[in-house]
């Protein structure tokens, strides 16, 4: 969020911005190289945002598609990449944090008002229309899809941070010699260093050569910004903190700093502020003229201790003003300091992207935040049908880090409650002791997916599968009133399989492609969020189980294949087959609309269905034959149902990952 106004008021002040162009394919390479340390987390939102429908679910395959070129046209420029992406949640963050978590449930809302009053919706709506543009949500996956893709990529460098990427970025950057790439305020403040800060709505990119072939970008220095509003640059952090930021809010300082300047008489007139109140400008320059006072004065103790005596501030508002302009110039050392406790080899899985941020939370604050989404309100959250697997996690994350009373040590799930995040304190799965010394047969266990079938599948056939049996089996045996979708149906499930097993390399033809886009139901959105959530906790405890092993040389390991998130959900082409699939569409049709052969098709769609189908867990809604549709075939009673074998309940499901049957770790 940064600094409330700072961004629009720099942009009313063209003389701060320099226009820089980079052609591609220079004649000769630059005496020294053109770096980018980029803030990963802005980057895949500006990314996503501008570019790819959400309100579908996430066009995972599309994203990777736009992050290759993407990156390839930055190093076609000249240009050597770092991603730097946030790490667990600061502890002073987490109000902050609640604010915006509950800001997004309210958009959540807002969506599906809209959705509610519209029967068509054009492809793409969810990226472009300015309806729904500026009440974006970032689709479940995107940040695993974008690293797993990043990482993948010749002469691209990730890296996570112990916490947010801010500073790390701007030490970098000032350490390289790199340009900073972000969209946030705060970079008008940092010592990013002489290349400078760049905007990542200012940074064009020609992915398409009727685009030209130069790379262009807007660059500002914060040491000119500090000139501009008249004070020295080493004063940045205390105007950004008594302007208000995401460390301090606004009115904290407001009233004494506007009547401050409504005692400078002309200055005041000139920023438009009274003692009263002020816009945002206002309160901009109404800081700089109250921080312009301390232009000759060097030490920034001196400083705070007169500003706190001005103020008539008490010792712990001036803490949390020293923590606040801390937070702009931290010290390299510290940056490792959140996670110093946790063993080296979950360090290193971590920084490079292997130990999900979620996971790190849990470690070292012993928090999990259900990230929102699009659902449906009046439901139970699409996180919940996922707590079991959660609590497997939680169980092998405390044994990871040698926890003391690891079987009971609760975790503290923020998970949606109707219109709010409420806090739930989760009690992690006692794990058997005949499941400690096998993770691949914990994992399993833990996803209700340990058949034979799904065992001999390769390991995204069966990461889809098993994600499935879970759902499926949860949603039937859910003892929610407000829990969807209870049972799902057999051609829902279709939807799902086709959708995951399609051809990624061509387009979807006729019969999906040329068929008008509904705006998606609410049960179709609740159903594609509890999958994505589903896969992102299944994902998560492969994580927690191999957290040091990287999936190429590791002695446990036999392969090195990892999955593909990407590969396994697209929200257009699922809500598409879905509605095919309700209608009885001609199931080869739809499975040669995406390129999909029938053999892959019954194979993962017979392991999802092996066990649940004859325990009557699966809605057999619309009967699927040669000519299309046929009579819906009556479900059976429960006395009609076959009685599932004892150990069958507690082993539904496939092997998910290489690894559980051939040794491959799900992800690096």
């Amino acid at each position: 969020m940064g600094i409330k106004g700072l961004h629009s008021y720099i942009q009313q002040t063209p003389s701060l911005a320099h226009t820089k162009e980079w052609p591609l394919h220079p004649d000769s390479s630059p005496a020294v190289p053109h770096r980018l340390v980029i803030d990963g987390n802005a980057y895949v939102h500006h990314l996503y945002s501008g570019s790819l429908d959400w309100v579908h679910g996430g066009q995972y395959t599309a994203l990777a598609t736009l992050l290759r070129l993407h990156t390839s046209t930055l190093q076609q420029a000249g240009f050597d990449l770092l991603f730097l992406f946030d790490g667990p949640l600061p502890l002073h963050k987490r109000q902050n944090r609640l604010a915006r978590d509950t800001e997004k449930i309210d958009r959540v809302t807002r969506v599906l008002q809209i959705l509610d009053r519209t029967s068509r919706t054009p492809v793409g709506m969810g990226g472009q229309s300015p309806k729904l543009r500026h009440l974006f949500l970032l689709p479940p996956l995107a940040l695993d899809v974008t690293l797993q893709t990043l990482r993948s990529l010749p002469g691209v460098r990730v890296s996570v941070c112990a916490g947010e990427a801010d500073g790390a970025v701007a030490r970098l950057a000032r350490q390289k010699g790199a340009y900073a790439v972000s969209k946030d305020s705060d970079y008008f403040v940092h010592d990013v260093g002489p290349a400078g800060y760049i905007p990542l709505d200012t940074l064009h990119v020609p992915l398409d050569p009727r685009e030209g072939n130069v790379i262009t970008a807007t660059v500002y220095h914060p040491s000119e910004v500090a000139a501009h509003l008249g004070f020295l640059a080493g004063h940045l952090p205390l105007f950004a903190s008594l302007v208000g930021n995401d460390y301090i809010e606004p009115h904290v300082f407001e009233a004494e700093i506007l009547a401050y300047a409504k005692k400078a008489g002309a200055a005041a007139r000139q920023a438009g502020v009274d003692a009263a109140g002020g816009s945002a400008f206002g309160r901009i320059k109404a800081t700089a003229k109250f921080v312009k006072q301390f232009k000759g004065w060097k030490k920034e103790e001196e400083v705070v201790d007169h500003v706190i005596g001005m103020l008539g501030r008490s010792a712990e508002e001036r803490r949390a003003l020293v923590e606040s302009m801390r937070q702009y110039n931290p010290k390299e050392e510290d940056e490792d300091a959140p996670i110093a406790s946790v063993p080296h080899r979950v360090v290193t899985a971590f920084h490079e992207g292997r130990f999900g941020f979620k996971l790190m939370d849990v470690v070292v604050s012993g928090s999990f935040w259900c990230t929102q989404f699009l659902e449906d309100i009046e439901r139970e959250s699409a996180w919940a049908v996922g707590k079991e697997l959660r609590k497997w996690m939680y169980a092998v994350l405390w044994a990871q880090v040698t926890k003391v009373n690891a079987d009971t040590e609760p975790v503290t799930e923020y998970i949606r409650r109707g219109d709010h995040l409420a806090p739930e304190p989760t009690i992690p799965i006692l794990v058997p002791a005949h499941l400690q010394a096998d993770p691949r047969r914990l994992l399993l266990h833990a996803l209700h997916a340990d058949t034979p079938t799904t065992r001999a599948m390769p390991p995204v056939h069966a990461l889809l599968a098993a994600t499935l049996r879970y759902l499926v089996h949860h949603a039937a045996n859910s003892a929610s009133p407000k829990s969807t979708p209870h049972k799902l149906a057999n051609h829902e499930i279709l939807a799902f399989v086709v959708v995951g097993l399609r051809d990624t390399q061509t387009h979807i033809n006729t019969a999906v492609d040329t068929k008008p886009a509904q705006s998606p139901s609410r049960r179709g959105l609740h159903l594609a969020a509890q999958f994505q959530f589903v896969l992102a906790c299944a994902h998560l405890l492969a994580q927690a189980l191999f957290p040091g092993v990287d999936g190429r040389g590791e002695a446990e390991v036999k392969g090195d294949e990892e999955v593909q998130l990407a590969l396994l959900y697209d929200g257009l082409a699922f809500h598409r087959v879905l509605a095919l699939a309700r209608d009885g569409t001609e199931l080869d049709m739809i499975l040669t609309s995406v390129g999909v052969e029938r053999r892959e098709f019954e194979a993962v769609m017979g392991a999802v269905e092996d066990g649940l189908l004859a325990a009557g867990e699966i809605e057999v809604a619309v009967g699927f034959g040669d000519a299309g549709k046929t009579p819906l075939k009556k479900a059976k009673t429960k006395k009609e149902r076959a009685k599932v074998p004892a150990g069958v309940a507690q082993g539904m499901g496939g092997n998910m990952f290489e690894v559980l049957s051939f040794g491959c770790e799900f992800d690096e």
